[in-house]
């Protein structure tokens, strides 16, 4: 608007051409002055604010390890908060329609908002593309959704939005736009600031300031087409530093680097002569080493068929997963395979050549193989990977639509009621994987399970006070899946049993990985959090194998195709880091038991006198990925290495094996150099 005569501080102005470029230098001060001393509604601010706060500080506090730097972190999210709020703010005051998109925006950040962390309270750690990329998935949503264990979250978001709405007219939640700029600059500075001293910044850092470098590489498709991994740069042989108990005269090609001829067996377990038995993997969704009693659980009965298979078996007593998706744990069981970090290579490659396990049986004389999960196959393009392996496939189309569900498929017992039926069909030898799902959140009991485990009120309501409704009902809730999915297991048993197959069947149990979910007695620092991510339990279970038999030291399981071969005489090039564990001997040098958490960048290097932790962070365009926050513990006391003459050179043993692992496995696997050669194939 002109300004008038009337008005303060008009002054008449002569003409002419100076004259004129005084007055619009006058006009766009007083313009200017006017925009910027218009109040605007600072509600969005002080919501968004507290909406940030509260999000963060209940992931920080349901979390079973608190994020570090945890007050430095919570002022970055609070600043950028505040920045981006104020941005909003300036944006809504222009007019109706910018108000309109304003609204949409921030409804659409608090929905990130509140979806990040979620995600921080699931996994444990910031998500990274591979978790998105799967978690993306229409069927991975709706099958973890569980509108309970939204409710906080939801009811923080529900009060936060309508106070907000209730207070855009308060007068005393209103400023001018240069104040609210001012406002905004500030915590801009503040929140690069922060940024700086906060050695995590994505724990908590708005989501909508990541989410753009997520969604490029969820939007980029690695799974349609993943990247080549850039050519190592330390020798391609240098990778047999991973399986240092094999001699190097047994590594015949540097084409293919980890083949290697299988080693002599002394006393070691064999099956009785003249028996090819069928192999039978029960991969068990989510159950962790710690909680199941013949690995020291501390819960009685939680679960008795375990522990009974693990006492009248062979029992791993220090298993490791090498990774934290099931898919991983899955080809490290039929192919030796490690992680891939930044990868889930079943899912990012499932044509990628590879030899292992079912390849050496079909050889062999092992005519049927067969995948069985009472879930979606398709989450990882298990399908493309399998059926071109010469796999059955049956999944959860093709169970009755009478049997259980719940969130993710259908019971377990059903899978082992159906595997029993599909096992009598099979041709003999055959080798089966039987995958289950129940233990997996939102944690439901379904409706067959033949009992419930009796959590003690007290124990129950202890972990609701330490680690919160959400939290702590999830921990207690997987105690009630673990002890169904062990029912489970003795009900396959038990079914077993009398079918003319089970006196010649190896089982083989294992737990995929573990979960970031805080046990009974809490997380005591980043060393339990990452065992509790990667120990498991495993064991082999046959009627004419020797019972009682325990392995103490670590062993992956990738070692047990290697083992397996060993165990049934099956001789002849192996190839991976793998090695055959039930033939080590206490004389063997150390050997590098590895474990990739992909959530965390987190990698775990265990031996048998120490386990080896460090962050890794991202790989330069040409150069090695830094290794960050070393940590050594002493195997036997699980407390921090003290210094001393053992000390350096376990450190410098342990970054050389993640300067390996890390530049040079994962070109040598993606490339298809991690196979036997052709010409060697034969047994």
């Amino acid at each position: 608007m002109r300004p008038t005569a009337a008005e303060p501080g008009y002054r008449r102005l002569a003409h002419g051409p100076r004259t004129s470029c005084r007055r619009l230098a006058h006009r766009l001060g007083y313009a200017l002055a006017r925009f910027f001393d218009t109040e605007v509604p600072t509600a969005l601010i002080v919501g968004a604010a507290g909406l940030g706060l509260v999000l963060r500080w209940r992931a920080v506090a349901v979390m079973p390890l608190q994020p570090p730097h945890a007050t430095p972190g919570l002022l970055l999210g609070l600043a950028e908060d505040v920045a981006v709020a104020a941005a909003l703010a300036l944006l809504a005051s222009l007019g109706r329609l910018a108000a309109a998109a304003v609204a949409a925006a921030f409804a659409g950040f608090s929905l990130v908002h509140l979806a990040w962390c979620e995600a921080l309270i699931y996994y444990g750690h910031p998500p990274r593309c591979a978790d998105i990329e799967v978690a993306a998935q229409g069927v991975f949503v709706t099958r973890t959704f569980d509108p309970l264990g939204l409710a906080p979250a939801a009811l923080i978001l529900a009060v936060a939005v309508g106070s907000i709405l209730a207070s855009l007219r308060a007068p005393a939640l209103r400023a001018t736009r240069a104040t609210v700029l001012g406002v905004g600059l500030g915590a801009a500075l503040v929140a690069a600031g922060a940024e700086e001293v906060v050695p995590s910044p994505q724990f908590y850092r708005h989501p909508a300031l990541v989410a753009a470098s997520l969604w490029r590489c969820v939007a980029a498709n690695p799974a349609a087409a993943a990247p080549a991994e850039p050519s190592p740069r330390l020798p391609v042989t240098s990778v047999r530093e991973l399986v240092p108990t094999v001699p190097a005269s047994s590594f015949p090609d540097g084409e293919h680097p980890l083949a290697y001829r299988a080693p002599p067996r002394s006393s070691a377990a064999t099956v009785p002569s003249g028996l090819r038995p069928n192999v039978v993997f029960v991969l068990l969704e989510g159950v962790r080493a710690h909680e199941v009693g013949a690995w020291g659980g501390r819960l009685p009965g939680l679960t008795p068929n375990l522990d009974t298979l693990a006492r009248s078996g062979i029992r791993f007593a220090r298993a490791y997963s090498p990774g934290t998706h099931t898919a991983t744990s899955e080809m490290g069981l039929w192919y030796g395979t490690l992680a891939v970090p930044d990868e889930i290579l079943m899912r990012s490659r499932p044509t990628v050549p590879l030899s292992g396990l079912p390849e050496r049986l079909r050889t062999a004389g092992w005519r049927s193989f067969l995948w069985m999960h009472n879930a979606d196959q398709e989450i990882y393009k298990r399908e493309q990977f399998y059926l071109p392996r010469g796999f059955g496939l049956v999944d959860e189309r093709g169970f009755p639509s009478t049997d259980p569900v719940t969130n993710w498929g259908r019971s377990d017992r059903a899978l082992m009621r159906l595997a029993l039926d599909a096992f009598d069909r099979l041709d003999e030898p055959f080798a089966a994987m039987l995958l289950t799902v129940t233990n997996h959140l939102p944690f439901q009991v379904p409706a067959d399970a033949r009992s419930r485990y009796p959590i003690p009120d007290a124990l129950r309501q202890d972990m609701l006070a330490r680690y919160g409704r959400s939290g702590g009902r999830y921990s207690v809730a997987m105690l009630e899946t673990i002890h169904y999915t062990d029912e489970a297991v003795g009900a396959l048993v038990e079914g077993a049993r009398g079918r003319s197959w089970f006196g010649r069947t190896l089982l083989v149990i294992a737990g995929d990985h573990g979960l970031p979910l805080a046990p009974l007695e809490g997380v005591a620092g980043a060393h339990e959090l990452a065992e509790l991510r990667h120990r498991v339990p495993l064991l082999m279970w046959a009627p004419w194998l020797t019972p009682g038999i325990a392995v103490d030291d670590p062993v992956s399981l990738a070692d047990m195709p290697a083992t397996i071969l060993g165990l049934l005489g099956i001789g002849g090039l192996r190839s991976g880091p793998g090695v055959d564990a039930l033939a080590a001997a206490p004389t063997d040098p150390l050997r590098p038991v590895i474990g990739w958490n992909d959530e965390a960048r987190q990698l775990t290097i265990a031996t048998r006198d120490w386990v080896y932790h460090a962050t890794v962070g991202e790989r330069p365009v040409d150069g090695e990925h830094p290794i960050l926050d070393e940590q050594l513990v002493e195997d036997r006391s699980g407390s921090e290495a003290p210094d001393g003459p053992a000390r350096a050179p376990a450190l410098e043993q342990g970054r050389r094996w993640a300067r390996v692992y890390l530049g040079v496995y994962p070109w040598l696997v993606t490339s298809g150099r991690s196979v036997v050669p052709p010409e060697n194939t034969a047994p």
